[in-house]
């Protein structure tokens, strides 16, 4: 993970994946509304992204993982 902010009310995550780079939200795959594609496999949801702590919390199948932190 490469840093939080929220853009216009939204919370984003920047973040780099197999597949890319951009910004993942809350919700199923970390969609953004303005994003077409989605970085993140099916199956994996975001959470929680936490602004004052710099961290992101999400789910695999319905499995929670560790939250991953700005190091």
């Amino acid at each position: 993970m490469r840093g939080v902010l929220a853009v216009g009310g939204q919370l984003q995550a920047l973040v780099s994946t197999q597949t890319g780079s951009g910004a993942v939200c809350l919700g199923s795959r970390g969609r953004c509304l303005a994003e077409a594609e989605p970085l993140l496999p099916a199956g994996w949801t975001v959470q929680a992204i936490d602004l004052r702590r710099g961290c992101l919390t999400y789910s695999v199948g319905g499995q929670a993982q560790p939250p991953v932190c700005m190091t």
